[in-house]
């Protein structure tokens, strides 16, 4: 036995491939088990050092046992801590950054409930639209002004109602079954917008918007096209001297005129070459 000792190793166990995995297999445990026992030792100088620094705070100085290497690897972790503590206690104390409003959205502050009201109803001198109908009433704006009187608080509430010609809205939804007409068409919004036109204006609104529709090559009559009409009604309604020399301008001048007298009647009839 002495003399196999001597001999040295057995080179066929040692070159076989099950024990070269072993021994891979080992040395993974031996490094899994070395770091595990590392992060374990870590681990219990921390809480040592934690336990003490609590000891400390209730009882006193306790800790002046370690060995200075521990406490100064502590120390460095403590001060990571309470830098980590500080900049959140920071963070707490800064004041909400309110959100960015949106340009044009003012956001007015409702008043409170518990405030008595006092009405102030403001209504509309003319009840009549001009084709002869009265307004119906269709809704109602209602807007709130903080009052005070001495010892006294109370809301001063104003309230408009708003009126609408049924008849005249009545009158465009027949006229404008005959054109085809697109889904942004609102009646109520433009019987609202052409107080005082009559059963013919409003045909002839229905008329100029469709051709304009038709000169822009759509097959349905838009509220632009509406819109529109409505404003070249308006200004010819408003301006019968410009239309009628812009009508004159727009004649040929005649190269001779016959005048001539009917029996019956006395008038001048022109003969335009």
């Amino acid at each position: 036995m002495m003399a196999a000792m001597l001999e040295g190793p057995d080179t066929h166990t040692i070159d076989a491939p099950g024990a070269l995995d072993s021994m891979q297999e080992l040395r993974d445990v031996i490094g899994r088990m070395q770091g595990e026992l590392k992060f374990k030792q870590t681990r219990i100088e921390a809480l040592n050092f934690e336990i003490a620094r609590l000891k400390r705070w209730r009882f006193g100085s306790s800790s002046e046992s370690l060995e200075t290497s521990t406490q100064a690897v502590l120390f460095d972790q403590i001060l990571a801590d309470t830098a980590l503590e500080d900049r959140a206690a920071q963070q707490d104390q800064k004041p909400p950054v309110a959100p960015p409003r949106a340009k044009g959205q003012a956001v007015r502050q409702a008043l409170p409930a518990s405030l008595p009201r006092i009405d102030h109803h403001h209504e509309i001198e003319q009840t009549h639209c001009e084709c002869g109908q009265p307004f119906k009433r269709i809704g109602q704006e209602v807007s709130e002004q903080l009052d005070c009187v001495p010892a006294q608080f109370f809301v001063l509430r104003h309230i408009r109602g708003k009126y609408a010609c049924t008849c005249c809205q009545t009158i465009l939804n027949v006229h404008m079954r005959k054109i085809p007409v697109g889904q942004d068409v609102n009646p109520g919004v433009i019987a609202r917008g052409t107080p005082g036109m009559s059963g013919a204006d409003l045909a002839n609104l229905c008329n100029e918007a469709a051709l304009m529709a038709a000169r822009r090559n759509a097959r349905t009559v838009e509220m632009q096209d509406f819109e529109k009409a409505k404003d070249k009604i308006i200004q010819a309604t408003r301006e019968p001297s410009a239309a009628a020399s812009s009508v004159s301008t727009s004649m040929a001048t005649p190269s001779s005129a016959t005048l001539r007298r009917e029996p019956s009647t006395v008038a001048c009839v022109w003969d335009f070459w």
